[in-house]
């Protein structure tokens, strides 16, 4: 069951046999400017962009061995949990602050998505 969302009146919402996962999507629907999509790709973009540093350029981002995958998939793994959630979007509405204009959370998640999947178009071409 996931526990400790509440919705705008703060009302905690508790939804019985539903993970973070599709929880994080339905409130996504709702609340788009509060919440966004627990994806894979996303997670993996925030992953990727950490571990390069946002001052290195693009270029030097290409993951240079199977390894280097396996280290940001391990943080793309953990996501099942709500305090998980909690963080992940506490580092999505922190990007989403630095943008200008400021950007939803949802914009940014489906930022990062468009980013993880060109990014994946480049590896396999190496």
């Amino acid at each position: 069951m996931v526990k400790g969302i509440k919705d705008d009146s703060g009302k905690e919402l508790k939804l019985k046999g539903v993970d973070v996962a599709v929880a994080s999507a339905i409130l996504a629907i709702i609340y788009p400017k509060q919440y966004c999509v627990v994806d894979y790709r996303a997670k993996q973009a925030l992953a990727w962009l950490k571990k390069c540093g946002e001052s290195e350029p693009y270029d030097n981002c290409i993951l240079k061995s199977y390894d280097d995958y396996l280290f940001i998939s391990e943080f793309v793994r953990n996501t099942t949990h709500i305090d998980i959630y909690d963080k992940y979007l506490e580092i999505i509405n922190g990007v989403a602050m630095k943008q200008d204009p400021i950007l939803n959370p949802r914009q940014i998640e489906l930022a990062l998505w468009k980013f993880d999947k060109d990014k994946d178009r480049e590896f396999w071409l190496i």
